[in-house]
């Protein structure tokens, strides 16, 4: 399964900007370029393009228009722009650079490439993460990552359930905002659903992924 399967997949302020964007600067052009340090896991670069190319053919769902619609904060005619929205393929570029390092450029009207970039940074981060879950045998270990996973997010449940029986967090309030550095979409879904049932209201307000 792709990696990103929804343009609601984001963080949440990347479509308050873009609505910004729409309405005070929609003639605007924009450059970014990624440049990663790690020139140990250079490959994939095929794997990364094909997520892409996924990625370009995603149109938000009437379901989703509606969910926006309905928080009164987007303007009708945003939400009729995202209605015929769709990220257009030749504004990126990603590549392996002639120093061996990932190089990702994204050039074009900034309203055009602003959605681009969590959901690139997210797809870079999760199929890097899948390879470093490879074991000494050559095989995929996920599930050991998983399990790993959940006991160091299981400690720190309970080093912040300890904390508030204490006293030490009066007023402290945290919330998700790790969509483009998960390990993966369903480890993102886990950790969100244990915060919610575990710490409630008290300490986690939810998360930033409208998805």
């Amino acid at each position: 399964m792709p990696i990103i399967n929804s343009l609601l997949d984001t963080e949440f302020f990347m479509l308050t900007m873009a609505q910004i964007v729409l309405h005070m600067h929609p003639d605007v052009n924009v450059r970014y370029r990624f440049v990663s340090k790690n020139k140990k896991r250079i490959g994939h670069i095929q794997e990364l393009n094909q997520e892409i190319d996924h990625l370009c053919t995603l149109r938000f769902k009437d379901d989703e228009l509606e969910y926006l619609d309905s928080l009164g904060i987007f303007k009708k005619d945003f939400i009729e722009y995202l209605r015929l929205f769709q990220l257009n393929r030749k504004y990126i570029k990603a590549e392996i650079d002639n120093n061996r390092r990932l190089q990702i450029e994204l050039q074009g009207p900034w309203i055009s490439t602003i959605l681009f970039t969590i959901p690139v940074i997210t797809i870079i981060t999760e199929i890097y993460s899948k390879y470093q879950s490879i074991n000494e045998k050559g095989f995929h270990s996920v599930e050991d990552t998983l399990d790993k996973g959940e006991q160091r997010l299981a400690k720190k449940i309970e080093y912040l359930t300890t904390l508030l029986k204490t006293g030490q967090l009066s007023g402290f309030k945290f919330a998700d905002m790790g969509t483009r550095y998960r390990y993966s979409h369903y480890w993102q879904g886990v950790v969100i659903e244990k915060l919610k049932k575990q710490l409630r209201s008290y300490l986690f307000v939810g998360t930033s992924n409208p998805y």
